[in-house]
């Protein structure tokens, strides 16, 4: 019993948006404050940068489960997470908001995010209380080949 899936999202998108955050206060900043031709093509030169480095990396993720392991990896198999089926306690199915960002983070609870903006995780408590959220656009299905894994662990 082996299970794979992949999950991209738009990297159209994504680069939209981040060039809208890196070449936006171009405009008002060379009109009222007259930026130097240098500032403006330091931060055209450095959108590629920024966007290759940071964005395009978490575009898309992997989620693999074998009889020992779950992992989670996002496009250039790094970072990854790893973690033993036998270390986990339950897995359930959450919705969260999108307003908690994408890539790798950790709420007020103490639970760490590893998501490529969508909506459904599983949630993943391990013995020792730790919890993730794994983001996926399959969870329903992820979430009943771990449970069956877990069972016959």
């Amino acid at each position: 019993m082996n299970y794979e899936h992949t999950q991209k999202v738009s990297v159209v998108r994504d680069f939209l948006l981040v060039s809208l955050f890196v070449l936006g206060p171009l405009i008002p900043g060379g009109i009222w404050w007259g930026y130097p031709l240098f500032v403006v093509l330091m931060q055209v030169l450095l959108l590629p940068l920024i966007f290759f480095l940071f964005v395009f990396p978490i575009s898309q993720s992997t989620i693999s489960l074998t009889s020992d392991y779950l992992e989670f990896r996002f496009r250039y198999k790094w970072p990854k997470l790893v973690i033993d089926l036998s270390d986990i306690d339950s897995v359930e199915t959450k919705d969260v908001s999108l307003w908690r960002g994408w890539g790798i983070n950790t709420d007020i609870k103490g639970r760490k995010f590893w998501r490529v903006r969508e909506r459904q995780c599983i949630e993943i408590s391990k013995k020792d209380g730790k919890r993730f959220l794994l983001g996926t656009n399959d969870a329903e299905t992820l979430t009943m080949f771990l449970s069956s894994a877990l069972e016959k662990t």
